[in-house]
């Protein structure tokens, strides 16, 4: 939801910078950074929690094969 939300929040930004709209009091530029800062977080606590397939994904087979 939190892509979804700032990829929405962003295309109205864009709009708003082509059509040379002011928007009044920044409504949409916080809840653009908000977003993005939870994405962010939710990110890197999914990397954490999935770390080790992940690690997996870049150890080769061939080099510790007995």
């Amino acid at each position: 939801m939190t892509t979804l939300g700032s990829s929405i929040t962003g295309i109205i930004l864009l709009f708003g910078i082509i059509l040379a709209v002011s928007f009044y009091n920044n409504v949409f530029i916080f809840f653009h950074v908000e977003l993005s800062i939870i994405m962010v977080i939710i990110t890197l606590i999914h990397i954490h929690i999935h770390k080790k397939p992940i690690l997996n994904m870049f150890r080769f087979k061939w080099i510790n094969k007995k």
